[in-house]
């Protein structure tokens, strides 16, 4: 399956450059976002994949979240 999680459009967050490689939410992320519950990401729903555990992201996806948040940063 080649299906990879898209960048969001503009102004919305872009995810972790580790998370998800399906739907982009970090591995132990909290609902409080202190990453402190490591069962966050037991069981995700996205659509084309259905439900997911955390999946490693693709080198192309972190490389490309990466330049993403990089660019953002960078724009006044």
């Amino acid at each position: 399956m080649k299906h990879t999680a898209p960048l969001p459009a503009e102004g919305k967050p872009i995810p972790n450059p580790g998370g998800c490689r399906w739907c982009g939410v970090d591995k132990y992320a909290s609902p409080s976002g202190l990453n402190s519950d490591p069962y966050d990401h037991v069981s995700r729903w996205v659509p084309d994949v259905g439900w997911h555990p955390w999946t490693q992201p693709t080198t192309e996806q972190i490389k490309a979240r990466m330049l993403a948040r990089r660019a953002r940063r960078s724009t006044p």
